[in-house]
């Protein structure tokens, strides 16, 4: 019988391939929470959330055109199915960004899909039954646009040395 010439390298090396092997089985992801609850399906497919997720876009116009919400449609915002602008409060609610009045209608900030128009109009219900008037949003739409580019920064200017006066040797000695 022959013995090898490593033979805790060996073993090392066997350890080292199953413990790789195992880290490279995949497994189901699970999260765990005491808090998390999903509900069954038959709950999830009857919430308005479902229905608005899945609606069309004319499906979604027709529905706030039903509801009397008052919105422009957006010619195009990258990103968003239908895009849209309110135009007035929902349930005396009005829900608008941070800008001045002025700037809201051409801002992209105020800019929001006709589906999230339907879920701010039945928050705003529940809102406007807390005698709650106004939201302000920061942005509901945020295009991409290109990282601003980091300026330079300016190196100073040198300065131009002063001739350093000579120090008068003084006459006095030190004592030692």
């Amino acid at each position: 019988m022959v013995k090898a010439p490593y033979p805790m390298l060996r073993a090392r090396l066997i350890l080292l391939l199953l413990a790789l092997v195992t880290l490279a089985t995949p497994r189901s992801a699970s999260a765990s929470s005491p808090y998390l609850v999903i509900p069954p399906i038959e709950v999830v497919r009857a919430s308005s959330a479902y229905r608005y997720a899945n609606m069309s876009n004319a499906e979604a116009l027709a529905e706030l055109d039903r509801r009397q919400v008052a919105y422009r449609r957006v010619q195009s915002a990258p990103g968003v199915r239908c895009p849209i602008r309110l135009t007035g409060p929902l349930h005396g609610v009005s829900i608008h960004s941070s800008l001045p009045p002025a700037k809201r209608a051409t801002t992209p900030f105020e800019i929001l899909d006709a589906r999230l128009a339907l879920s701010l109009d039945d928050f705003s219900a529940l809102l406007a039954r807390h005698d709650i008037v106004e939201v302000v949003h920061y942005t509901m739409y945020r295009p991409n646009v290109a990282k601003p580019k980091a300026k330079k920064k300016k190196k100073p200017k040198a300065k131009k040395k002063k001739p350093k006066a000579k120090k008068k040797k003084s006459k006095a000695k030190k004592k030692k």
